[in-house]
């Protein structure tokens, strides 16, 4: 029986080295000619949507859709530069996984991440990873992470031509929102303790697998 992967990004994949919290501080920091520190935003599992927003409702600043453009622009380019500058790396192991699903038949892979498309594609190309991956669902189509799984399952038949079935679906993630999201897909769950939320907390959770590396 086929299976998919739908693999989340950041704690996942890659360490960015806080270039995403950095960029999108910066962005809005350009945008608004403010300075503020976005320390306690909770980035952790989050959609860039979700993340605008609750920037949006702390500082109380007017919430449009010309603003969140502006701030999107300004976030990919600030981007491109904070990357290269980090300490980031892609995870032990992760190499020798994707490129053993990309060659093997029975296997498909996506993603399902909370990043912007445009963000997502940022970081993967820095760390040579973007070409593994045809198809997935992004931050900027939903608030609400829950509603990203339905989409990439369906990029996922558009992309390979095989209509999956939840049970045949992992959702992979590091974050309590990841294990959330595949279970509202019906799908199994992979908890990997590889970025800010420990084993513990993960397995309160109850993923269908719980991984340390």
């Amino acid at each position: 029986m086929k299976k998919l992967l739908l693999w989340d990004i950041d704690g996942t994949l890659l360490n960015s080295g806080g270039a995403g919290r950095r960029a999108m501080e910066s962005a809005i920091n350009k945008t608004f000619s403010i300075d503020v520190s976005l320390e306690t935003i909770d980035f952790n599992g989050r959609t860039d949507q979700n993340i605008l927003s609750q920037f949006f409702n702390k500082f109380e600043f007017a919430d449009s859709e010309e603003s969140r453009l502006e701030l999107c622009d300004l976030y990919y380019e600030q981007l491109l530069i904070e990357i290269p500058q980090g300490e980031g790396m892609i995870l032990p192991g992760v190499i020798e996984v994707v490129e053993t699903v990309h060659r093997r038949d029975d296997l498909n892979q996506g993603l399902l991440t909370g990043n912007f498309e445009r963000g997502a594609q940022v970081k993967l190309e820095h760390f040579n990873l973007w070409h593994y991956f045809e198809f997935g669902a992004f931050g900027e189509e939903s608030e609400d992470r829950n509603e990203l799984g339905p989409r990439a399952l369906e990029r996922a038949k558009v992309s390979s031509g095989y209509n999956y079935s939840p049970e045949q679906v992992y959702v992979i993630g590091d974050t309590a929102h990841d294990i959330a999201c595949g279970k509202a897909l019906g799908a199994n769950t992979i908890g990997v303790a590889t970025g800010w939320t420990k084993a513990d907390d993960l397995a309160v959770h109850n993923p269908t697998a719980l991984f340390t590396d």
